[in-house]
């Protein structure tokens, strides 16, 4: 939708859940936390993070499947897991279009983002 020098976008990240790379929030996770703790500590919270991702099961028409990918939107560590991939994604990527000044707003809740990107430049 395009209003005067201004264009508004909205995504949504369909099937976010079920794909998240695990390995990868497990990477992104270890790093984060050799910046704020030792790595005892670091290692300890990843471990206990990598035997939760790998007992996450997902219940349907009375059978349990454990995924190979991603995490189930019930499980209660889900939306932690969203928030520290989705993090990771706009300071890595996001960032270069962050700084071509053309975005005006920038908004995130969990998957839907709104952007207003300026055309000026």
């Amino acid at each position: 939708m395009e209003y005067g020098n201004y264009r508004m976008v909205t995504y949504d990240n369909r099937d976010l859940y079920v794909n998240f790379p695990t390995k990868e929030i497990l990477r992104i996770t270890k790093s984060l936390l050799l910046n704020h703790n030792d790595t005892r500590t670091s290692k300890q919270i990843i471990t206990l993070l990598d035997v939760i991702l790998q007992q996450i099961t997902s219940p349907f028409k009375n059978h349990i499947y454990q995924p190979e990918t991603g995490v189930s939107v019930a499980s209660p560590i889900s939306s932690t897991i969203a928030e520290i991939f989705l993090q990771h994604m706009e300071s890595t990527f996001m960032k270069q279009l962050f700084d071509t000044k053309n975005i005006a707003f920038y908004t995130r809740y969990v998957d839907d983002i709104l952007l207003i990107q300026s055309s000026n430049t």
